[in-house]
């Protein structure tokens, strides 16, 4: 599973939600709240 794609995929998307759920799967919770509290930053 390619993180990178993933956050790209869900910044394009527009969708956290969808993010989260990938977190939650991907076991990978530091990275991954680490760039969903960065995304959150922007409008």
């Amino acid at each position: 599973m390619n993180l990178s794609n993933i956050l790209k995929n869900a910044i394009r998307r527009g969708s956290i939600a969808h993010a989260e759920i990938l977190m939650h799967d991907s076991k990978n919770l530091s990275p991954w709240k680490f760039a969903l509290s960065h995304m959150r930053s922007y409008p």
